[in-house]
């Protein structure tokens, strides 16, 4: 399992089905204790500043104790200005998903991010390959989906968090995509450390001036003014704080090199079933609700997204058959050039 996080190294088949096990338990843990948190105290940008120190002082910490290299540590600046663009994707993904968080119930949190996909090929699109026409009819299943458990007349709007919910969740979803398709341009050049470490760092310096300056610091901090429950929802929510900070560093390191050693496949097929998964367990756990047209857009934008990955495998391996046929030919030709040659 190791061997898995240094780049480069081959993985086996029972290697990459651990990690996926692993990283599908750890951010469905993650998602339940973050709203388990903000439900004690809404204090989001609180909640991601914490996270993010503790992320920092871990990947710091295996550092000084020899476990990886930090380029970041000896070129600060260098590194932050070639790695603005992923920051800032980073650092907004992470203040719009925590306070997504905030606004709705764990049950439907999937629910109105449910555009990441759609996002995500739509700036594929514009910074890498435009998709197959064919790749389109799954996603607009997705967006149909997404429709049909949000705005239509089917779904009150109230349960997904009001109109609040439904635009900070899209906005969520833009920045989620926007991430994954950075971030993946930088993995060739960065170690999963030198992001982590610098992107964090980011969020660190820029969530403490905002809690200082917004209302979080004048209505949950100051801490000799609260009341006997006030103080302890604030104990409750740092010592979930202090646990979701560990899994973060986790499952961020996890998320990294799922998405430098798998395919897009992969990644949205376990992106799915994290969602899904995490739907199930904040009913069962939160005691949250979902409505019948909740439960069928879930399933609708889950088919939605099986259905493209299902899509993009095939027209992978369609690529790969003329490049196969090409080395056996090679192969042939090579063994038929040393006979002649004997």
């Amino acid at each position: 399992m190791l061997q898995i996080l240094q780049k480069g190294q081959p993985v086996s088949r029972s290697e990459l089905a651990t990690l996926l096990a692993v990283q599908t338990v750890i951010f469905v843990l993650q998602a339940i204790l973050n709203k388990s948190a903000l439900v004690s105290l809404p204090a989001p940008l609180l909640l991601l500043l914490l996270e993010s120190f503790i992320t920092v002082c871990l990947i710091f910490g295996g550092y000084s104790l020899g476990y990886y290299e930090l380029r970041s540590t000896k070129h600060h600046w260098s590194t932050i200005r070639s790695l603005r663009g992923v920051i800032l994707a980073k650092l907004a993904s992470g203040v719009t998903r925590t306070y997504c968080m905030e606004a709705v119930d764990g049950s439907v949190f999937n629910l109105v991010r449910g555009l990441v996909l759609p996002f995500a090929v739509a700036l594929s699109a514009i910074y890498l390959t435009a998709p197959s026409k064919i790749s389109l009819i799954p996603i607009a299943v997705v967006c149909i989906g997404f429709y049909f458990g949000t705005v239509s007349e089917h779904t009150d709007l109230e349960t997904i968090g009001g109109p609040y919910g439904l635009f900070i969740g899209v906005l969520s979803s833009f920045f989620a995509a926007f991430d994954l398709t950075i971030t993946k341009m930088y993995l060739d050049t960065y170690s999963f450390y030198d992001i982590l470490y610098v992107t964090n760092l980011a969020t660190v310096l820029f969530t403490g001036p905002m809690i200082y300056l917004g209302s979080e610091y004048v209505d949950h901090l100051i801490i000799a003014e609260m009341s006997h429950i006030e103080s302890r929802n604030l104990n409750s929510f740092l010592f979930i704080a202090l646990i979701c900070g560990v899994l973060t560093f986790i499952s961020a390191i996890l998320a990294l090199v799922q998405l430098d050693i798998t395919s897009p496949t992969t990644h949205q097929i376990t992106t799915s079933a994290r969602g899904v998964l995490q739907s199930v367990l904040s009913v069962w756990i939160l005691d949250e609700s979902m409505e019948m047209p909740q439960i069928i857009s879930i399933g609708v934008i889950l088919a939605g997204t099986l259905g493209y990955t299902y899509i993009k495998e095939l027209e992978r391996r369609r690529e790969e058959l003329p490049l196969k046929h090409n080395d056996k030919v090679y192969e042939k030709l090579k063994m038929k050039g040393d006979e002649s040659m004997v």
